[in-house]
C-alpha cells in the first residue's frame, strides 16, 4: 500500500491557498478606529486613547471599500502623539478586553495635536482609521 501522507499534505496546501486567495478581505490586513476621552480636552488633563482593532471584509457598498469586523489581535503598535510645537510624545498602549488597546498621555500646550500609530507611517491612509486630530483647550 502507498503512503498518503504526502498527497493529503499537497491537498490541504492547496485547500487553504484556494481559500485565502478567495477570501473577501480588502487590501489592508487591520484597521483602527480610534477615539479620546474626553472628547474636548484640556491642556494638562489627562487624555484616554481607546484603538479598536478590525479586520477589513470587503464591502464595496462603504465609502473604503470595506466593513470592518471586530478582531482580537496582538500588535505591537506604536503610538505618538503630536502637539501644536510639533514635538513627538510616545504614548504606551495596553490591550485590554476584546479588540480594545487603551492608552493615556497629558497634553501640556493648547491647541491642535495628532494621535497617530506610527506602524501605518509615513503615509497614515485615510481609511485605516490610524490618525486623529483634535484641539486641546486651557
Amino acid at each position: 500500500m502507498q503512503d498518503l501522507t504526502p498527497v493529503l499534505k499537497l491537498a490541504t496546501a492547496l485547500v487553504v491557498a484556494t481559500a485565502l486567495v478567495g477570501s473577501p478581505v480588502a487590501e489592508g490586513a487591520l484597521v483602527l478606529r480610534m477615539a479620546i476621552s474626553p472628547a474636548r480636552p484640556h491642556a494638562r488633563h489627562a487624555v484616554q486613547v481607546q484603538i479598536r482593532t478590525y479586520a477589513p471584509m470587503a464591502d464595496p457598498s462603504r465609502r473604503c471599500g470595506y466593513r470592518p469586523v471586530a478582531w482580537r489581535i496582538s500588535y505591537p503598535f506604536r503610538v505618538q502623539a503630536v502637539g501644536p510645537d510639533h514635538a513627538i510624545h510616545r504614548i504606551r498602549v495596553r490591550q485590554a478586553r476584546g479588540n480594545l488597546y487603551l492608552g493615556r498621555f497629558t497634553p501640556r500646550l493648547a491647541g491642535s495635536w495628532v494621535v497617530r500609530v506610527a506602524n501605518f507611517a509615513p503615509d497614515y491612509p485615510r481609511c485605516s482609521g490610524s490618525l486623529i486630530r483634535f484641539k486641546v483647550t486651557t
